[in-house]
């Protein structure tokens, strides 16, 4: 097998520029979730009857929407765990951060950036925020729907629950994520500063 020809291109785009890129796909990954998050909690408000519409469904289709609803909630999970996966490689490609300092105490390295890198990492943390927002509207109607607080169906239970746990490694996710961006425009670790 042989190697790939890549063709020369006239454009070559700098390290800043590939950094803000991927940084602008990470913020478009997020957006997508955040979309996916509430048309599916829009689908179950329809089943609850709190949407204006109202759906009837069996018990059976109930159950497996339910179910539906959970393994998706666990696919958003390790989405946004490969999202901050993505985000810590792109500091690294941006010498951002010394892979070797695990002294939590120690801030993380930065750069101040330049003003494109700053605007795009506050349109990251918008949409990790809004992807975040969506994710607990999405856990609290599948919780409703897990208690079956349908009008037709009262007492149906659904098997399973909304686990706490699920919630609590998403949030660490989405913490890790904001320190990151912290870390990139330059502001302390947890301090969100000029990210808002």
């Amino acid at each position: 097998m042989s190697m790939p020809l890549i063709p020369e291109e006239k454009f070559r785009p700098t390290r800043e520029q590939v950094i803000i890129d991927l940084l602008k796909s990470i913020a478009m990954e997020e957006n997508a979730i955040a979309h996916l998050m509430h048309a599916e909690a829009d689908k179950i408000k329809a089943v609850l009857g709190q949407s204006g519409k109202r759906v009837d469904m069996s018990r059976a289709d109930l159950i497996k929407l339910g179910n539906q609803a959970a393994k998706l909630m666990d696919v958003i999970v390790m989405k946004e765990w490969l999202l901050l996966r993505k985000l810590e490689n792109v500091m690294e490609l941006g010498g951002q951060w010394d892979e070797d300092d695990e002294d939590e105490e120690q801030p993380m390295k930065h750069s101040a950036g330049n003003d494109a890198e700053l605007f795009v990492v506050k349109e990251l943390v918008s949409s990790i925020e809004a992807a975040e927002a969506a994710f607990r509207e999405y856990v609290s109607c599948i919780q409703a729907l897990r208690a079956g607080r349908t009008r037709s169906h009262e007492s149906t239970s659904l098997k399973g629950s909304a686990d706490g746990h699920v919630l609590s490694i998403y949030q660490y996710i989405v913490e890790a994520k904001i320190d990151l961006c912290c870390a990139l425009t330059g502001n302390t670790k947890g301090d969100k500063g000029g990210l808002e």
